[in-house]
């Protein structure tokens, strides 16, 4: 087949060529390649022709095909670069073989590429940073100290300070001892420091904090297959030793912080002792977790774990029903007594806003089921969604204006999820594309935020715990809402 010569146009953002250096029009001879042809299906989650067929005027075939594949994008190539670019120089070849890995791969926008050398300390690059710290921003919202510490503690210098100066003045004077000052300071010393210990932890109101953000990516298909990324947050009223939630099997924890590398200094705390172990749920797989947590008085640790993306039956998962005109998602494997805060659908271009009924058990769920990672059993249920025309300007699922959580970096806003900040984090912001991709084809995209969805948590006396779910569900879209035509007389506004 030939190759049509745009192939040889490079961008401008992949290789500006002097004249001098510019390829040759070789793209014109015929090119040893098989022909790549999309199914009906292919197209239905979101496969395109990036490279056409030069003999092929519909662009139904070509050598290079891009489309979702899981959680992440895949391109097939059928043709040998160099056979395209008819035996030039590497460089070009090398440019040729970045303009295919770019068709599959969305470039990250230049302006937010240009600020890529200030850094984040845990992440990659401020978007995925500030997400972050807006994530760890959630699991920190505890009881602040409060006046009383502050007055203890000036209390305390203040009683000190009257000891060692006209305290022991008119008690040593009065025993006719005051060549022992020196000796009663340290005394008054030593017990103003015994004070200073233990007072903390007199004063503190409230005990140990426990907050997690979840965000969970799945595919409704059957079994549904999950991806997760969890943030832990933990704030240790005293010193001690807490068990970290466990998040499932094959999972990777390691420390985050939200300084800045460029102007931020850290305090050093105690090392992180990780486990990498085969998971004890699944030999297969490798996992480094975290069992136990120290805590110092008063300190704030932080993490960050990726659970891989595996099949799960009792995963939250959702389908449409009702028809175009008035569309319905059920939100399916509930557990019980979770707590549904807001919710969005996506699809062919529109939002919708969502509001859920109370649950049905048994009515689509899977009723009492065992815990994949974690003994006991859970309640499951199914709530339906009622989807109306989202009106914009409308704030994201936090009730937030989108763009409002980096307000200090002015070029992230357009960059950072309007939906939710925290879906910008590295794992969800990983898995974006691929859910894009399907979205622009014929599946659905259901975005909720909930709380009381994660798994069991260690029962330990003197800890509060708090969850924040995020889940965004990929949902293949029934025959009946294929229609274009039906879906184009919707109400609602492209945002």
């Amino acid at each position: 087949m030939t190759v049509p010569a745009r192939l040889m146009d490079l961008p401008e953002s992949v290789a500006a060529l002097p004249p001098s250096q510019r390829p040759l029009e070789a793209s014109s001879s015929p090119v040893l390649a098989r022909r790549i042809e999309l199914s009906a299906r292919g197209k239905a989650d979101g496969w395109r022709i990036a490279w056409p067929a030069g003999d092929d005027d519909s662009g139904g075939s070509g050598v290079l095909a891009v489309g979702p594949a899981g959680f992440g994008m895949v391109g097939v190539l059928s043709a040998d670069p160099l056979r395209i670019a008819g035996g030039i120089e590497s460089a070009q070849i090398r440019r040729l073989w970045r303009e295919a890995m770019l068709e599959v791969v969305t470039a990250k926008d230049s302006q937010a590429e240009a600020w890529g050398w200030y850094g984040a300390a845990s992440a990659p690059d401020m978007e995925m940073g500030s997400a972050l710290t807006d994530a760890m921003n959630l699991t920190a919202l505890g009881q602040a100290l409060g006046s009383g510490v502050f007055f203890v503690l000036v209390g305390g210098v203040g009683v000190l300070a009257f000891l060692v100066g006209p305290g022991d003045w008119f008690i040593l004077r009065k025993v006719r001892k005051s060549h022992l000052s020196w000796a009663t300071a340290l005394v008054w010393t030593g017990l103003a420091s015994g004070f200073a210990y233990v007072a903390p932890s007199l004063v503190r109101s409230g005990g140990t904090e426990y907050g997690r953000v979840r965000v969970v990516d799945t595919l409704a298909i059957e079994p549904p297959v999950t991806a997760s990324a969890v943030v832990s947050g933990v704030f240790g009223a005293t010193s001690r030793s807490v068990r970290v939630v466990d998040e499932g099997p094959g999972t990777f924890t390691r420390g985050v912080s939200a300084l800045q590398s460029w102007s931020d200094t850290a305090r050093t705390f105690g090392p992180l002792a990780v486990v990498q172990r085969s998971s004890r749920y699944d030999p297969s797989l490798r996992e480094s977790v975290v069992a136990e947590l120290g805590l110092g008085q008063w300190t704030f640790r932080t993490l960050l774990t990726q659970t891989p993306a595996r099949a799960d039956p009792t995963a939250v998962s959702a389908r449409l029903a009702g028809d175009p005109d008035e569309p319905e998602v059920l939100l399916l494997n509930v557990p019980v007594g979770a707590t549904i805060h807001s919710g969005r659908l996506a699809w062919r271009g529109k939002q919708f806003e969502l509001t859920f009924e109370p649950g049905e058990a048994g009515a689509g769920g899977v009723g009492d089921v065992e815990g994949q990672a974690l003994t006991g059993t859970r309640r499951l249920e199914t709530r339906r969604g009622v989807a109306r025309p989202l009106v914009t300007p409308a704030p994201n699922l936090d009730g937030a204006v989108a763009g409002q959580s980096a307000p200090g970096y002015p070029y992230m806003t357009a960059q950072m999820n309007p939906v939710a900040p925290s879906l910008s984090m590295m794992g969800p912001m990983q898995r974006s594309q691929g859910m894009a991709q399907r979205n622009q084809a014929d599946w659905a995209l259901v975005v909720v935020r909930m709380s009381g969805a994660g798994l069991a948590t260690p029962e330990e006396s003197g800890i509060d715990y708090r969850e924040r779910t995020y889940l965004r569900i990929a949902v293949p879209v029934p025959p009946g809402f294929a229609d274009q035509e039906t879906l184009d007389e919707l109400p609602g506004t492209t945002p």
